[in-house]
């Protein structure tokens, strides 16, 4: 019969970093932007992130379950998301950009005529 002894201190090797080489760097992100580059039409846009038809398999993301809503002025960029790694060690957030499917919707918010302003 085998004896099973406990591991050494030896045998275990934990992976860990240098704090003064890595205290500078944040989390990674992956940031969704938004952007109306039109001159003269204001934006309500919903749009939402899934998974590609692969599945989750090629994912190292957590994609949003629901659809977002936001309203782009003319001339707008706005970040949507701040989506983190799951598992920081790999060098992708997905294997192929067709691993995520984008759906977007967009109407004109502002057709002409006057506008009323909120006090």
């Amino acid at each position: 019969m085998a004896e099973s002894r406990p591991e050494s201190k030896e045998d275990v090797k934990i992976d860990t970093q240098d704090w003064e080489e890595t205290k500078k760097q944040g989390p990674v992100l992956l940031k969704v932007v938004l952007t109306n580059k039109t001159e003269d039409k204001d934006l309500k846009v919903w749009y939402r992130l899934t998974a590609g038809p692969q599945g989750e398999e090629g994912l190292n993301v957590q994609l949003p379950q629901s659809r977002r809503k936001t309203y782009l002025s003319t001339n707008c960029s706005r970040v949507m998301e701040l989506l983190l790694k799951v598992d920081p060690s790999k060098p992708y957030f997905c294997k192929n950009i067709e691993d995520i499917t984008i759906e977007l919707e967009s109407t004109v918010r502002n057709t002409g005529g006057s506008t009323q302003e909120r006090g």
